[in-house]
């Protein structure tokens, strides 16, 4: 019942229902029809046989038309159809060429795309028919970090504020949140990350990161919230070598977040509203005693537990996580 709920939802995003009117005529009707194979396939035709582009009024019209088009593909990611899926990466694949803006707008396509897999869960499952969802996944999320993309989305997830109350600043930071890319801990990508912020970490593997626990996958819900007053790519370089030591997790299973702030002042007011609000497992330093930020010591209850694979750190955890 659920999976038939959430299929029929497929297509009825709200923020979409204007820009559907902007559309080719086959293309709107495909899409109000709920015919998201014939979408995809006269989406797949528009890429693969553009028309004469040496005019330069004509070669930016025709961008704006793909650009216009791209929002759709997120939208599908919702679809527990696996050749909705296949159709998707094709139409990705022929978009990956060209300027600077399309990138722009395939990146936002393609990051808001792999939240909706993530969100619906059993996505995957439909995936693995056909290719390896986390290596899919990954590759999505790449075009978010093509460095021109990465400048540029830099710049849109800084979020600007002049508010004294604390209630304006969370309303404030919560909306934002929702713009924000995900992006795969990679190393890379952190070059680009010498500036204050509040950052989040998001456990999306297959499972429930502990057993018996209701920490499940997730891009809402992070398992760590942190920040930095100068430079988060360093804290995020911290936390990338702590989980690649990690002798029971993987690299792949979690993604990043970050909201870039105007000065060193906000980040820890952000930091501990959001620590508050989502009360992430690895930020729990009283019941459970997971302290991520601090676990580079070999006494700290995380290192022990994922690094070290202490025995008895893991029984007393995990009990601890059911009860919690």
């Amino acid at each position: 019942m659920a999976t038939k709920f959430k299929s029929a939802r497929v297509g009825k995003d709200s923020n979409l229902m204007e820009e559907i009117e902007k559309l080719p005529e086959n293309l709107k009707y495909f899409w109000r029809t709920s015919q998201f194979h014939q979408f995809l396939r006269a989406f797949i035709h528009i890429l693969s046989d553009p028309p004469n582009l040496t005019a330069t009024k004509r070669r930016a019209d025709y961008t704006q038309d793909i650009i216009q088009i791209l929002p759709f593909l997120s939208e599908l990611g919702k679809s527990f159809d696996w050749k909705v899926h296949r159709l998707i990466r094709m139409c990705y694949e022929l978009c990956d060429d060209g300027c600077t803006e399309l990138l722009q707008s395939l990146a936002r396509s393609s990051n808001k795309y792999v939240i909706n897999i993530l969100w619906t869960g059993t996505t995957r499952e439909l995936l693995s028919y056909y290719i390896d969802p986390y290596q899919f996944i990954t590759w999505c999320l790449n075009f978010s970090c093509v460095p021109d993309v990465l400048r540029n989305a830099i710049d849109e997830q800084t979020l600007n504020v002049s508010f004294v109350f604390d209630s304006d600043l969370k309303r404030s930071a919560l909306e934002f949140m929702d713009k924000l890319f995900i992006y795969p801990l990679d190393l890379e990508i952190l070059k680009f990350l010498k500036l204050p912020g509040v950052y989040f970490i998001y456990y999306v593997g297959e499972t429930e990161l502990y057993i018996g626990s209701q920490v499940s996958p997730s891009t809402y819900n992070p398992v760590y919230v942190g920040k930095s007053k100068n430079n988060i790519g360093d804290r995020l370089r911290d936390h990338y070598q702590k989980i690649e030591a990690a002798k029971n997790l993987h690299l792949t299973d979690f993604v990043v977040r970050f909201m870039i702030l105007n000065n060193e002042f906000q980040p820890p007011i952000i930091e501990k509203m959001l620590i508050e609000l989502f009360c992430p497992v690895w930020n729990r330093e009283s019941e459970v005693q997971f302290s991520f930020g601090n676990a580079n010591s070999e006494t700290n209850t995380w290192n022990k537990f994922h690094i070290q694979v202490d025995e008895e750190t893991i029984k007393t955890m995990l009990e601890k996580l059911r009860i919690g």
